[in-house]
């Protein structure tokens, strides 16, 4: 059985040992063969452009999709963002493929702005990861599919994010280790 794992920086492992990231945890406790499309600086724009041969053409079981954050960073709108993951997971669907859809986690405002770039409004970007959330979790409620809002589980730790968080935006090995514990929750993948 076959798992496609695709989306941006996130799901690629930007900033960590490949052992740490998500996807490669969550290769080494499950019994299907999981392929990494992550790929730096992704938009929803590019994830939809390359679903074809990133997910469609591989055949998998599941697909597991995170996507947006770099969308908001550059400006984009909640509406041109979902519009653009709704037309990925209906074409997942549509190819009998059982899509996961995961929210992005919020960045981190201060550290965001120390290391990566002071210009961008990441409250801004918080309030879009936020109503792409609830977009999210109408459309899958709606179809019957599996979801995880990453922007609630981060809010819901008790956690330091200096802990979670590289730079603001990417996440440390401890920030992947929480994404790998919720998706192994979902116990689709023993």
């Amino acid at each position: 059985m076959k798992l496609v794992c695709a989306g941006d920086s996130l799901t690629y492992g930007y900033g960590v040992r490949p052992k740490e990231a998500w996807v490669n945890l969550l290769q080494a406790t499950s019994r299907y063969e999981i392929i990494n499309k992550g790929v730096n600086g992704d938009t929803s724009t590019a994830l939809l452009n390359r679903s074809y041969e990133d997910i469609l053409s591989l055949k998998p079981c599941y697909a597991i999709i995170m996507c947006g954050t770099n969308d908001f960073l550059m400006g984009n709108s909640v509406n041109s963002t979902f519009d653009n993951l709704k037309l990925l997971w209906k074409e997942i669907l549509n190819n009998s493929i059982k899509p996961i859809l995961l929210t992005p986690p919020p960045v981190f405002p201060s550290l965001a702005k120390e290391r990566w770039t002071s210009y961008i409004d990441y409250s801004k970007v918080n309030l879009k990861i936020k109503e792409l959330g609830e977009l999210t979790k109408a459309f899958a409620q709606g179809n019957k599919i599996e979801w995880i809002n990453f922007y609630e589980v981060f809010e819901k730790v008790h956690w330091d994010f200096n802990d979670l968080f590289s730079d603001g935006i990417h996440l440390r090995a401890k920030g992947h280790l929480l994404i790998y514990n919720t998706i192994k929750d979902l116990n689709l993948f023993n």
